[in-house]
């Protein structure tokens, strides 16, 4: 069993998970000042696998709680992963976010002083044009 060293940290009354999980709340604050978000909320359950109609749903559902979920002005959104350090399962859910997201997915890394935007990851439902049935 790994033990993560992890602080919790606080900020504006929130408790994260990490000083990571933190910066990337405020820079995410930052985006919402200027506009670009209408709303963020925090540690969003996510089904990234199992949903009703789709061709895993009869086995499993797999679900996924990711840091934050930011939506636009427009009504559409993004999910947001602060990971400093992955856990056992984040390569599987990876995976699987890759294949069938409902949304694009910011992957954040770094530390509590240097965060840095890895990647953003739009799966292949959402790049080949099929919504995913939520």
């Amino acid at each position: 069993m790994v033990i993560w060293r992890n602080k919790k940290e606080t900020f504006s009354g929130r408790r994260f998970d990490s000083g990571l999980e933190r910066a990337v709340y405020q820079i995410l604050l930052l985006r919402q000042k200027s506009g670009e978000f209408s709303n963020v909320e925090s540690q969003v359950h996510v089904l990234i696998c199992g949903t009703k109609d789709h061709e895993c749903s009869y086995k499993t559902k797999i679900e996924s709680i990711v840091d934050f979920k930011c939506t636009r002005p427009d009504g559409s959104f993004i999910y947001v992963e602060a990971k400093g350090f992955p856990n056992e399962k984040w390569p599987l859910k990876l995976r699987l976010m890759r294949h069938y997201l409902d949304a694009p997915l910011e992957l954040w890394e770094g530390t509590k002083h240097k965060p840095f935007l890895k990647e953003t990851i739009i799966s292949l439902e959402l790049k080949n044009g099929r919504k995913v049935p939520l």
